[in-house]
């Protein structure tokens, strides 16, 4: 019969203690930085996979606002004006808005529902924009502005229950030139403040964070008229830069400063279709479709996140409306749109409105 010497039981107790003490230790150690983890994630997340798309979601409502309005006061109009069937009275909706000083003040506001849901990435929430301008003309064919965007989004993290609020404060100049007898050309430049706040409901854990975002955008819009029907294919191009500032959480995780690069080549045309009322009054009921080609998209330094990407890089949007021209120095208009109608999971569905009165 075999025995064990006191000194094995002695060693084999003390490596039983050893391996107990290393475990307890480890537990504690892990309900200690659970939380730091966590939250890393979390955050990661919505740097990674949030923030881009809500710059590329907020770049293109102040580059539409800008397109739309230069459009209006530059467009050539059709010769002759659409002349009503039964009134016999004669407008010119895409010509300039009848000021007398050359000068237009605008508002333009817009609200988004924003949700992807796949199933380890997704979220929901929304995003709501305003903007604010005043544009002169230079010449005929040429005019600059200036103006002022606040954007709000708020987004709640389905698989990692996180939720994060940015308000974001613009300001851009633009100017717009009529090229030929049927393009206009208008540019922009954007600057951005960011205050984002996210916080980890499951763990307690919260962030906030200031950043700083550069805008370049450029388009091209027809304009081409077969009597009552306009016909206005564009193409654009935007390129932004976000720097976010590091911080620490409120679990004491250092998080370092991130460089997000985004661009998009946009592509799309509009019909539209002119009604002309009694006293002044016109309405243009319009659909527009439009592509979208994500040609970049890079942090850094990388983030990861351990979460499946939507790497698609095409989108596309469908909008509809109408403008209405109240005088010859006011005009409103009304729209619906769609987004994220190439993506397999991610979709948009909003609406907005825009004021301009010329001067």
């Amino acid at each position: 019969m075999r025995t064990t010497a006191p000194s094995q039981r002695l060693t084999f107790r003390t490596l039983g203690l050893c391996a107990a003490a290393f475990a307890f230790l480890f537990a504690l150690n892990g309900a200690s930085f659970a939380p730091s983890v966590a939250g890393a994630q979390e955050f990661n997340f919505i740097q990674k996979i949030v923030n881009p798309r809500l710059t590329i979601e907020r770049n293109r409502s102040v580059r539409d606002a800008i397109r739309r309005q230069v459009g209006k006061q530059l467009a050539p109009a059709p010769s002759g004006g659409f002349a009503d069937q039964t009134t016999g009275f004669t407008v010119s909706p895409a010509a300039d808005e009848g000021s007398t000083l050359g000068l237009s003040f605008w508002v333009d506001g817009s609200y988004k529902d924003l949700r992807d849901r796949a199933a380890l990435r997704g979220y929901n929430g929304d995003q709501s924009s305003f903007s604010s301008g005043l544009q002169g003309q230079l010449t005929d064919q040429i005019l600059i502005g200036g103006l002022f965007n606040f954007s709000d989004s708020k987004i709640r993290n389905i698989f990692t229950p996180a939720t994060s609020h940015t308000d974001n404060y613009s300001l851009a100049g633009y100017m717009g030139a009529t090229l030929t007898q049927n393009l206009v050309f208008d540019a922009s430049f954007l600057y951005t403040f960011t205050d984002n706040r996210a916080f980890d409901p499951t763990t307690g854990v919260g962030a906030a964070y200031d950043g700083e975002t550069w805008v370049v955008n450029g388009n091209l819009t027809g304009y081409w008229f077969f009597q009552s029907l306009r016909f206005s294919p564009n193409v654009g191009i935007s390129w932004s830069q976000t720097q976010d500032q590091s911080y620490v959480d409120s679990s004491g995780t250092f998080f370092g400063r991130e460089r997000t690069d985004v661009g998009t080549l946009t592509f799309g045309t509009t019909l539209a279709y002119t009604l002309a009322l009694q006293d002044g009054v016109s309405l243009e009921p319009y659909v527009s479709a439009e592509g979208e080609w994500e040609f970049t998209e890079k942090i850094s330094p990388p983030v990861a996140t351990g979460l499946p990407e939507d790497r698609r890089e095409l989108d596309a949007r469908i909008e509809g409306g109408v403008e209405i021209t109240l005088s010859d120095a006011m005009t409103l208009t009304l729209r619906g749109e769609a987004g994220g109608l190439a993506r397999k999971r991610y979709r948009t569905l909003g609406g907005g409105g825009r004021v301009s009165v010329s001067f």
